[in-house]
């Protein structure tokens, strides 16, 4: 794991802490959940994540052109 200091307005802060108490987690720990589940909502928009799994699930090969379309496959562009 990484050390990181970060800045927060003090009724986040506050909230981080009565969320604490509900939760019996730190605030390092809440933090780290709110980070993981927003970069991971907006790798699922993507579809990078999901198109990544579809792409494993065909096999150790996989689509035969997949050098040649990878965004369309990681992100559903269409090839120019």
């Amino acid at each position: 794991m990484k050390r990181t200091q970060i800045y927060l307005p003090e009724d986040l802060y506050n909230e981080l802490r009565l969320e604490t108490q509900s939760t019996k987690l730190s605030v390092s720990e809440l933090i780290r959940q709110a980070v993981s589940e927003k970069l991971t909502k907006k790798m699922d928009a993507r579809g990078g994540v999901k198109t990544l799994a579809r792409i494993a699930a065909i096999g150790a090969t996989g689509p035969k052109d997949l050098a040649q379309n990878l965004e369309h496959y990681l992100y559903g562009k269409k090839r120019q």
